[in-house]
């Protein structure tokens, strides 16, 4: 069940990426992993090292890095040139924990150079109709395989330092502090090297804080009240995409969850308020005027989930979310270098408001069987989405297909559902089903670039353990994602003012992957070997949400 304790951007759902705790128990550990893959010939290494220190009983550390480097990516028929990656990057951590007090230091470092395909940032008009055409790069854009990385690409650097610490208020719960910088340096290379206008950097530094109370158990109720901040300073150099700016954005929220003494009843609910702004705007020209923008509301939900069964329980859930518009969708203009799209943002767009239900269904017995069915329906009023078109726009950096950030009344219904069933000792047999009928309320047509039915199951046998080999699997898997057809009806109708792409969706495809695995025990050490092939079939196919189907297929076989 949904809980508010995420702020105004987290409409669509939040994924929260947390470093495993640092050890507890006493002694020195770690572990090396190395991998490779055939299509782009990638090699990766990485090492982690950590230790509760016996000497400082609650002292512990972990250290960690990775190396990648791969060249350009293979499709089924031709190489994509200038699509290499080289990536480094480490941490560190630091913490001290005892009974009723604790904190925490780590720090992050992230520094990657990505190519972007040439074959996406094309010189004229002509020669980017005829790639759209043909549906095949040009032959100048495919030449073969290097590492090497030329322009177009882009050099990113993130850095984070976090500090977290707790102390426990006596029975009745604990006080949680977070505080946090984050650094992130982009710099954007267009294909032209000849002028200065076609290199872009960007410098994004961002604070935030949160100050949280748990209280443990009370009468069945346990819950959670705090307080979040955030503040950012954006500036540019060079090329304009996003403007100066600074953010502030803070938020309250209280959420409680209530257990029956049976265990049959769960019922949670939470309130939240936000405030988000954008302030001292502009271009270092002064050439560009920027209205700034203040956001704020409430947003909720509740819950209830019953267990009708021992193996069996529904819940039901209903909330209304909200989210500001985010930077880009309000001040794009220009070319969006990775995604070799020029985008126009809309710096009027109003707030997104949804109301959401949902009802889930699921049914277990240990390893044998388990299911979940869920069921939900969305009203979202002013969504915000990327508005493709059937223009191109022709700029001193090439010719990049136009499109937009808009807003209409939107209904989404759909069902995720997933079946894992041990059907005998050995095997295994896995489902997965998704599906969405997204409606624009406000055009009275299909919502423009959402993802049509997807499905994948997955066969697998477990051969038991040997002598010195343990988990041991292999499996098989077939995606199944099937064309869009729920497209707005003028899609690609060149006689209509409105026409909203420059090709129709691509047809619906499907792959074929392959996974085995065992872990060796070379004495007290674990040694684990995994080796896989993504779409063995080598089958040549373009994904509908992905803006690079204007330019090329998708990869082909990867082991």
């Amino acid at each position: 069940m949904g809980r508010r304790r995420n702020g105004g951007d987290a409409i669509g759902g939040v994924v929260l990426a947390e470093p495993k705790p640092l050890p507890v128990e006493p002694g020195l550990g770690g572990e090396v992993n190395f991998a490779g893959f055939s299509n782009n010939r990638l090699g990766a290494v990485s090492a982690i090292l950590e230790q509760q220190v016996p000497q400082v009983p609650g002292l512990s550390w972990r250290v960690q890095g990775t190396l990648r480097k791969g060249g350009n990516t293979r499709t089924p028929d031709y190489w994509l040139d200038n699509t290499g990656v080289e990536e480094f990057n480490f941490s560190a951590a630091l913490g001290w924990k005892r009974p009723n007090y604790g904190v925490e230091l780590f720090y992050s470092q992230f520094n990657t150079n990505l190519g972007v395909f040439e074959g996406s940032h094309i010189g004229n008009r002509a020669d980017l109709e005829e790639v759209i055409k043909q549906q095949r790069p040009l032959p100048e854009y495919t030449e073969g395989f290097s590492y090497q990385i030329d322009r177009p690409y882009q050099h990113v650097e993130h850095e984070l330092f976090k500090i977290k610490s707790f102390v426990n208020t006596g029975k009745a719960g604990r006080l949680n502090l977070v505080l946090a910088r984050q650094f992130n340096y982009r710099d954007e290379l267009d294909q032209n090297s000849a002028l200065s206008v076609n290199q872009m950097n960007l410098n994004l530094t961002t604070y935030n804080g949160e100050l949280v109370w748990d209280h443990h158990n009370w009468k069945g109720f346990r819950g959670t009240v705090g307080v979040t901040g955030m503040y950012q300073e954006n500036s540019y150099q060079r090329r304009l995409f996003i403007p100066n700016y600074e953010s502030l954005q803070w938020g309250a929220f209280w959420t409680e969850k209530w257990e029956s003494a049976d265990n049959k009843w769960l019922l949670e609910g939470g309130i939240r308020y936000d405030n988000k702004s954008f302030y001292n705007l502009g271009d270092n020209l002064g050439e560009v005027s920027y209205p700034e923008q203040d956001f704020s509301s409430f947003s909720g939900s509740i819950g209830a989930q019953y267990r009708i069964l021992d193996h069996f329980h529904v819940s039901l859930n209903a909330a209304r979310a909200w989210r500001a518009a985010a930077v880009n969708e309000l001040y794009a203009s220009g070319l969006h270098h990775g995604a070799a799209i020029y985008v126009d943002g809309d710096p009027y767009l109003q707030p997104e408001v949804a109301s959401k239900f949902n009802a889930s269904l699921h049914y277990d017995i240990g390893d044998k069987l388990e299911a979940d069915v869920n069921l939900y329906y969305n009203y979202i009023r002013n969504f915000i989405f990327q508005q493709p078109t059937d223009s191109i726009v022709v700029t001193i950096r090439g010719a990049f297909p136009y499109t937009y950030f808009r807003q209409s009344d939107v209904s989404m219904k759909g069902m995720d559902a997933q079946l894992r069933w041990r059907f005998l000792p050995k095997w295994q047999l896995s489902t997965k089903a998704s599906i969405l009928r997204a409606w624009n309320e406000s055009d009275n047509d299909w919502l423009i670039a959402m993802p049509s039915d997807r499905f994948e199951h997955e066969l697998s046998f477990f051969p038991g353990n040997a002598k010195h080999l343990k988990e041991n699997y292999i499996s098989l898997s077939v995606s199944n994602v099937l064309k869009q057809t729920r497209t707005p009806a003028n899609l690609t109708d060149k006689s209509d003012p409105r026409g909203q792409d420059l090709i129709a969706p691509p047809s619906g495809y499907n792959l074929l992957n392959l996974e085995a695995g065992s872990t060796l025990q070379i004495g007290p050490q674990p040694l684990s070997v995994i080796i896989g092939a993504g779409n063995l079939l080598n089958t040549r196919y373009r994904d509908y949400l992905n803006f690079f189907r204007y330019f090329a297929d998708e990869p082909g076989t990867n082991v």
